[in-house]
């Protein structure tokens, strides 16, 4: 048995999957960047937080928020940096059922994790049609993000690469915001719970 089979780790399509809320050329871009997991230091919420500081002080937010969800061990140190930023909120945990509002509320998703295995958020984010920016081991980034197409990769522990990957986004064109998400959408579709079954049918 060498076959490695992949697309176990799929989100719930039933929960996030509605492509009647794809940016359309009528929704109004939401210029407010998510944040969604645990507080932990490998997530790296902390640098961020540091990236988008940068661009506030270069004055290169174009009107961007950033909303962090979750909870952990950093969460009063979070707080602490960003108590004096009204751009940046520190929000507590959403339970599963309420994610799908928090993914409608935003206009881009970002997981800048240092060796994060898979990231079933990512998944999640995809489905509601969210443009992505995703550290190079991210192990969701090597399915659900094409750089350029749907988001913007960067490599892992570069404080300048996760700040220009944030420049890139936030200085995107409503169509081009609109187009990535479209193609969210679709990257997405390649991984349900359907085509696990049925490739796991395939070796049994």
């Amino acid at each position: 048995g060498t076959e490695i089979l992949s697309g176990l780790l799929v989100a719930n399509e039933k929960r996030f999957s509605d492509p009647s809320k794809s940016m359309t050329n009528a929704t109004a871009i939401k210029r407010n960047l998510i944040f969604l997991g645990r507080y932990v230091d490998y997530k790296r919420p902390l640098m961020l937080v540091q990236a988008f500081l940068q661009l506030k002080q270069n004055d290169r937010l174009n009107g961007w928020s950033l909303s962090f969800y979750g909870d952990g061990p950093l969460r009063q140190e979070l707080i602490a940096r960003t108590e004096e930023h009204s751009e940046i909120v520190i929000n507590g945990f959403r339970s599963p059922k309420n994610l799908k509002q928090v993914f409608e509320e935003a206009g881009a998703f970002c997981l800048p994790s240092k060796n994060e295995h898979w990231g079933v958020v990512v998944h999640e984010a995809t489905m509601c049609g969210l443009p992505v920016i995703l550290s190079d081991t991210c192990g969701a980034a090597s399915k659900l993000l094409i750089h350029g197409y749907n988001g913007f990769g960067f490599k892992t522990d570069s404080h300048s690469d996760l700040t220009m990957a944030l420049d890139q986004i936030f200085h995107l064109p409503a169509e081009e915001l609109r187009r990535m998400s479209r193609n969210s959408r679709k990257m997405s579709g390649s991984l349900t719970q359907e085509r696990w079954a049925a490739a796991l049918m395939s070796v049994l």
